[in-house]
């Protein structure tokens, strides 16, 4: 099985693209489109959403992550193995969530082109590079021979809340298209703090904690823990970040 999570959007054809090239090394490759929405260049946007969902799908699942505002410099191509799952990308930090927290985690330069497409040109690495390659991988190519072992790979420094005695400082690390604000929290977070009722405080709004979207007051600012046991900011049948102009990056302060 392969995933694909990339930048391009579905207006254009990168994505049937990647998708042909697949299928023309493994017929019978499964892939399915992960998200194709992350905003233009957003690398650490990309980041948490692969490190947040790889793990609903089965172990040996070959994940592919291209947002790649680097392409066609001297930025490596890498692949991973972490959590029992195969990743391929550019080394800009986007598996930074899934590397940096597998210490068994194993990282190479993906540098044999006789794995990549016909004619690769150093645009469209996402056609040319990163989709054969999941292709060769999903088949039971071995990492050591697409590329060379490295202990280097880029990561970046993804945001972690941080925890006092009486309260915990986090931060909104990403808008979902309900305009739901998903925080750095998590649930098990809270439990430093104590039993609740917990308060979220964001600019100078306060928000109650809820246990599912249902029971917040229409139009008011409500939170709750997610799906992915997160601290997330919502309006019942409303935009938050609109609403309230909401922004990745703010800060968020709960207390009891």
């Amino acid at each position: 099985m392969i995933t694909l999570t990339t930048d391009f959007g579905l207006r254009d054809p990168f994505v049937g693209m990647m998708k042909g090239v697949i299928l023309g090394i493994n017929p019978d490759a499964r892939i399915i489109d992960l998200t194709h929405g992350i905003a233009p260049q957003d690398i650490r946007g990309a980041a948490l959403a692969i490190a947040e969902a790889f793990r609903f799908f089965p172990r040996g699942t070959t994940h592919v992550v291209v947002v790649d505002p680097g392409v066609g410099t001297h930025r490596r191509a890498i692949a991973a193995s972490a959590h029992g799952h195969r990743f391929v990308a550019p080394d800009n930090g986007v598996l930074s969530g899934v590397i940096n927290t597998d210490p068994r985690a194993r990282t190479y330069h993906l540098n044999q082109k006789e794995f990549f497409l016909d004619g690769a040109g150093g645009t469209f690495d996402a056609r040319d590079v990163f989709a054969p390659v999941a292709a060769w991988l999903d088949l039971g190519k071995e990492f050591d021979e697409l590329g060379v072992q490295i202990s280097d790979p880029h990561t970046l420094e993804l945001p972690a809340p941080i925890i006092k005695e009486s309260e915990i400082e986090g931060q909104i690390i990403n808008i979902d298209s309900f305009g739901n604000a998903i925080t750095n929290v998590r649930a098990s977070d809270l439990k430093a703090i104590g039993e609740g009722p917990f308060r979220v405080r964001i600019r100078d709004t306060e928000a109650g904690v809820v246990v599912c979207y249902a029971n917040g007051e229409c139009n008011v600012l409500h939170a709750l823990i997610n799906s992915s046991g997160l601290l997330e900011l919502f309006l019942d049948r409303g935009s938050a970040a609109r609403s309230l102009g909401l922004e990745i990056g703010e800060q968020v302060t709960v207390t009891m």
